[in-house]
């Protein structure tokens, strides 16, 4: 510990910037700010009511988004895995099919399927900040928290449950949210190295880091339960509920400016890092993200 003695001179120098030397007038302001202070801890904390958010997308929505590969609804509800027709007919201008779709877009809901409350705090279990924002973060995303609570897959699980299942630990884990006002979601903390290997108890780690180990976690979890081979196709493999909640594909079209050329691409992607310095909001910076660009002139413009 330091001495006293080095802690006087700032609390003086505090004091005396906002009513000089006057020993009155110090114990005045301590007063006051331990009245404020106290008036602070006496306010109580109001959340806002959850808002009912609908399943299906508004056609203003609809509007904004272009669906690459337009699928029929199947009358079949119940049926998950489902093959695909025609592969080779894929135009060039779509994401090629998958030899079998594991869950389908149409089964995503956006919407919470029931009302709930703010869930609950959890406790810092040392550096844990990072954990727990991550799953403040899952555990209010609305299609997330419908799968985990009514996507049935503790029902059908066939790996070990909470000793090798990520999903079966985020379903009890998001279970404990709602029980109480806070708790420790050490069911997760105890499976860092089944998320991550390099991941170290006590270290701090990075939010954004620890999110995709955890998806991906998550995404090897249901293909193990499901029996899904591991030398099916990756576009089969980009279709589990993770995928279809997070995930999507990004297409890109270089026009040759000479002869009007289009080559056009698709990357798969889980996330995308937007530059927020110069957006005011998110659709700023997905605007800035996605604007259209020059390749150059001359020996750059194949760069």
């Amino acid at each position: 510990m330091m001495p006293a003695s080095v802690y006087q001179p700032i609390s003086s120098v505090l004091k005396n910037s906002f009513h000089g030397h006057g020993g009155a007038k110090s114990s005045t302001l301590d007063s006051k700010m331990d009245s404020t202070l106290q008036k602070s801890m006496l306010v109580a904390v109001h959340f806002d009511d959850p808002v009912k958010q609908s399943p299906t997308l508004t056609p203003k929505q609809k509007s904004k988004y272009t669906i690459l590969n337009p699928k029929s609804e199947t009358s079949d509800p119940a049926h998950t895995i489902t093959p695909s027709k025609n592969v080779s007919s894929a135009k060039l201008d779509q994401v090629p099919e998958p030899k079998m779709t594991l869950f389908r877009r149409e089964q995503v809901e956006l919407g919470y399927r029931s009302p709930s409350g703010p869930g609950a705090g959890m406790f810092n279990m040392g550096n844990t900040c990072y954990l727990n924002s991550t799953l403040q973060a899952l555990f209010h995303t609305p299609a997330f928290v419908n799968y985990l609570r009514f996507g049935g897959h503790e029902n059908s699980c066939g790996s070990s449950g909470f000793s090798s299942c990520t999903i079966c630990i985020m379903a009890a884990t998001l279970k404990g949210t709602t029980n109480t006002n806070t708790m420790k979601p050490i069911k997760i903390y105890e499976k860092l190295k089944l998320i991550c290997k390099h991941l170290t108890h006590g270290r701090q780690e990075d939010a954004h880091e620890f999110l995709r180990y955890l998806v991906e976690s998550l995404q090897k979890s249901y293909l193990i339960s499901r029996k899904v081979p591991k030398t099916v196709d990756n576009y089969t493999k980009e279709t589990t509920p993770f995928n279809q909640i997070f995930g999507g594909y990004m297409r890109q079209d270089v026009v040759c400016m000479r002869c009007k050329h289009i080559s056009t691409t698709f990357q798969h992607f889980m996330d995308l890092l937007l530059d927020i310095r110069q957006a005011d909001n998110i659709d700023t910076a997905l605007g800035g993200y996605f604007k259209r660009e020059n390749l150059g002139q001359g020996e750059n413009m194949y760069k």
